[in-house]
């Protein structure tokens, strides 16, 4: 995925909405160069859109110069995001610039279709898309300690929208949220099994206790046991006496 490209798309492209999903598309399958191969399937799934006119609509990106496409037979052409430009002629370069910190508003990552002639926008807060793409690289560098390549299964544009709720629905902070994240990637148990941004939010009211960094003990704090409670631990003077007295119990008997 490029980070880049996609901030870039959301922050300069000024044309066709739907144009502007298969842009963004094509940015959650490319490398850092803008290059990628998703299939037409693929593109028009995401789309919410048919095949022919997912075709029809990337000719029409090729000619705005916002995508250059390599056909390759029986194969899935190469696609490479030249420069998000928009009806206003705005253009960036490839891989483009992150907007600066804090990021404040939310923005339209994608469609899904109610029904025919309808649709909703999903919306998410790019500190969502942010947290994504940390779980996926802590995830990945996991995959790498151990020996193994990271699965292209492992997708975190996909992962935002979850990221998302676990915030906007579910309340939690964007601080839990990533305090949980480098908790459950650094813990043995735990990373190998949050591996996407869904699990993630449906183990987080466990994941919320168990991270949670301690309090300082009091002092004069007695600690529960299974067995009850445990006296506070005896100084070297109080040890000591008490072995005097046990001493003294032994020699009278």
């Amino acid at each position: 995925m490029s980070t880049g490209h996609i901030f870039s798309i959301f922050e300069n492209y000024r044309g066709n909405a739907t144009k502007k999903l298969i842009l963004l598309t094509l940015a959650d399958f490319a490398n850092q160069d803008g290059v990628c191969w998703p299939s037409m399937t693929t593109i028009a799934k995401r789309a919410n859109i048919d095949e022919r006119t997912a075709r029809r609509l990337i000719r029409e990106l090729e000619s705005e110069g916002a995508v250059a496409t390599d056909c390759r037979f029986r194969q899935s052409n190469v696609y490479s995001i030249v420069k998000p430009a928009g009806h206003d002629g705005g253009n960036l370069p490839p891989g483009g610039t992150a907007p600066p910190e804090p990021i404040i508003k939310s923005i339209e990552i994608g469609k899904e279709g109610k029904d025919i002639g309808s649709t909703s926008t999903t919306i998410v807060n790019p500190k969502a898309l942010e947290l994504a793409t940390l779980l996926h690289s802590l995830i990945a560098e996991n995959y790498k300690r151990r020996g193994f390549s990271v699965p292209s299964s492992l997708r975190p544009g996909t992962w935002a929208k979850d990221l998302d709720l676990l915030h906007r629905l579910d309340g939690q902070s964007w601080d839990d949220i990533e305090r949980v994240i480098r908790w459950c990637q650094a813990d043995d148990f735990w990373s190998q099994n949050i591996l996407s941004g869904a699990k993630l939010r449906k183990q987080m009211p466990s994941l919320l206790l168990r991270s949670a960094p301690t309090q300082k003990e009091d002092d004069d704090y007695v600690y529960p046991t299974d067995y009850g409670y445990k006296e506070e631990t005896p100084t070297i003077e109080e040890r000591n006496a008490r072995a005097r007295a046990a001493l003294e119990a032994l020699e009278k008997k």
